[in-house]
């Protein structure tokens, strides 16, 4: 709790420092980031001087869960549920070709029945811009306290707190050729199970570094070609868990399928990434398990008819495990599906999705098997007002573990709401490309 109310204050003194101070006069450059950026930026509703911003308040999630451990109680625990609060985004020019880039999400999470589980959580983001002719360069972090499920292996809700640092360099060699070099650096830190059963902290709180250098080749006016190295390191902070110490190196080859500029041919062609990689993670612990192998983070829209569109994913890659005696586990994603848009304001949705979690284990070690989930999502979106949506949702899931003899069963029925504006994906702004969403 002392970790959400810094983040909180550290966002509002963020907040009247900008209201504050003067403001100066806005300046893109003539990279792809910094026009990227003026999209964004331009888009905001708002404005204050020279302050632009968006802002809403957003219900969601708010309906019927049949089960809201999904298989990680030995009987299913039904409850009523809905997470409220506002999503800020604000734009300052601090001087000519300088923004400063503010977020602040808090929120709450209520249910009826599970009490302990209800919880006010905190998402606060600050980054800087230097958008210049050639260069373009952002720093900046994040400070999230949360309680929540923190991954498909463990589906109980623990409080945890990440702490992330990045900084880009992005140089516009030319119109249609570009390089960045990128660092990420995460911070990772758990609360245990309420029942005492699991030490989520002590197998778990880390440090992930990553560095990045990628090439840009962009021939075509919607198409971007791109090949990425990366170094990573990971350090775990309690000794129990030193033997999950690692080094990775990765490397990529995608394409980006962009979204066009004008708004009349929006919604048209494909958008989305293709991105395949080979990884190679070996363990400081010589008695570990090294992985070896394809990862991939990949998602694609193709709208084939007009108000129709196709869409589908692939994702696959190492997460470490919150269990002691097993250090990571792969985890492959397939999603598929459609969107349909009925009129101007109503939107049909439907997704299907397979997840498959298979553990990387010493021969010494029982063997865990796999867990997968199967999931039918649906959803009926109307846009009430240009600044008002209402959305209905209904998730059909199941969950197989091979040491079980029966799979385990989620329902979702309920709806969300937003009242205001949001503003655009914040990824595009650190790099069209990146993995790190």
């Amino acid at each position: 709790m002392k970790a959400h109310k810094g983040s909180m204050r550290a966002g509002i003194a963020l907040i009247v420092l900008v209201l504050l101070c003067p403001g100066r006069s806005w300046s893109w450059g003539n990279t792809w980031l910094g026009i990227n950026l003026e999209l964004i930026v331009n888009d905001a509703r708002g404005r204050m001087g020279s302050l632009k911003y968006n802002a809403a308040l957003q219900l969601f999630t708010a309906g019927y869960d049949s089960d809201v451990y999904f298989g990680s109680t030995l009987k299913p625990v039904p409850d009523y549920t809905f997470t409220v609060g506002p999503n800020l985004r604000l734009f300052y020019p601090l001087a000519k070709g300088i923004v400063l880039d503010i977020s602040e999400v808090p929120q709450y999470a209520f249910y009826l029945r599970t009490v302990p589980d209800r919880a006010l959580n905190n998402s606060f983001r600050s980054q800087i811009h230097f958008a210049l002719d050639r260069l373009y360069f952002q720093v900046g972090g994040k400070l999230v306290d949360a309680k929540e499920r923190i991954s498909t292996e463990l589906n109980i809700h623990l409080r945890h707190r990440e702490d992330d640092l990045t900084g880009l360099s992005f140089w516009q060699i030319s119109k249609q050729t570009a390089v960045s070099l990128q660092y990420h650096s995460f911070q990772y830190a758990y609360e245990n199970a309420p029942d005492g059963s699991l030490n989520v902290g002590a197998n778990l709180n880390r440090t992930e570094r990553y560095l990045n250098l990628s090439a840009y080749l962009q021939q075509v006016a919607r198409s971007r070609f791109y090949l990425d190295a990366e170094y990573g390191s990971f350090v775990f902070k309690e000794p129990v868990s030193k033997y999950k110490d690692a080094r990775s190196l990765g490397l990529f080859l995608g394409l980006a399928f962009l979204p066009p500029l004008a708004k009349e041919e929006q919604g048209k062609g494909i958008e989305g990434k293709i991105n395949l990689g080979y990884k190679i993670f070996d363990f400081l612990d010589p008695r570990r398990v090294d992985y070896r192998g394809l990862v991939a983070n990949s998602s694609l829209v193709l709208h084939i008819i007009d108000r129709t569109a196709l869409h589908g994913g692939f994702t696959r890659d190492i997460q470490f495990s919150a269990f002691s005696d097993i250090a990571i586990y792969i985890q492959t994603v397939y999603s598929a599906g459609f969107s349909r848009a009925l009129t101007r304001t109503v939107n049909f949705l439907y997704d299907f999705s397979y997840n498959r979690n298979s553990y990387v284990q010493p021969k010494d070690i029982p063997f865990l098997g796999a867990d997968e989930y199967f999931n039918h999502s649906f959803g009926l979106s109307f846009r009430l007002q240009k600044n008002l949506e209402l959305s209905f949702v209904a998730n059909v899931g199941q969950r197989n573990r091979s040491l079980d003899p029966e799979p385990f069963h989620r329902n979702f029925f309920g709806f969300n709401l937003t009242y205001g504006y949001t503003s655009g994906d914040v990824s595009i702004l650190e790099n069209p490309f990146s993995r790190y969403r």
